[in-house]
């Protein structure tokens, strides 16, 4: 019998990645290539939309195309607007609605 190791077959099957833990998985597969210069890591998640706000979003991607710049996806508009919300300084103690989580970082915004 040979003493050698058979070599390891990485990613042969879906369940592979699936029970990899986080960290690795992150640093060995490509991730929802963030745009060019963004540093961080990203992990995907499920994020629920109501029509509207996709045809918005689709809408200014389309818009933002016509006038020359980039193509735009989805992920940079939710990203974007994660980032602005985030450079704000917004209380949300006491949050109960929908409509008041909107008016709080609106406010935040308006006091950034």
């Amino acid at each position: 019998m040979s003493s050698r190791k058979r070599a390891q077959v990485k990613n042969n099957s879906p369940l592979d990645t699936l029970f990899t833990p986080t960290r690795r998985r992150q640093e060995s597969s490509p991730d929802d290539s963030p745009s060019p210069g963004d540093e961080r890591t990203a992990r995907q998640s499920s994020v629920q939309l109501y029509e509207d706000q996709l045809d918005w979003i689709d809408e200014k991607r389309i818009e933002a195309r016509k006038q020359g710049g980039r193509r735009l996806r989805k992920t940079d508009f939710v990203r974007a607007l994660i980032d602005l919300a985030m450079s704000c300084d917004v209380d949300l103690r006491g949050v109960t609605t929908d409509e008041e989580l909107v008016e709080r970082f609106r406010e935040g915004i308006k006091n950034s």
